[in-house]
């Protein structure tokens, strides 16, 4: 955009069905596990100064199934994300990611229909 400030995005669209059957749970047409069918991300970042830099971004994930069993889904989330960033010289940065800026409760993970990982902020309570 300008020397000061940059974006980059990014979006895909994934249709991840089984073709064939794999066994006798697993059947053709069912929908992969933990693959989202619509995901985007937008980051900006403005460079203050020399020095001194801010960054803002969102990220979305459409809902998903935990397993081929397609029983179980997770819902879609928004999150926003932020960073600031300090130029010590012209090799060191320092940067401070802080992940879901408004403490929004969503699913990340699952490793079945029954392990689920949801994440909030770690200041929440």
């Amino acid at each position: 955009m300008t020397q000061t400030w940059s974006v980059m995005g990014g979006y895909a669209y994934q249709n991840a069905e089984l073709t064939a059957n794999q066994s006798s749970t697993i059947r053709s047409g069912a929908k992969l596990a933990m693959v989202p069918e619509h995901t985007f991300s937008l980051w900006n970042r403005y460079d203050i100064n020399q020095q001194f830099g801010a960054a803002l971004g969102l990220v979305y994930r459409d809902s998903l199934f935990t397993s081929t069993s397609n029983t179980v889904v997770l819902p879609s989330f928004t999150r926003v994300d932020g960073a600031l960033f300090y130029r010590i010289d012209k090799q060191y940065q320092v940067q401070l990611n802080v992940e879901n800026l408004f403490d929004k409760k969503y699913y990340a993970s699952a490793h079945n229909d029954n392990n689920i990982t949801q994440v909030r902020h770690a200041a929440s309570s």
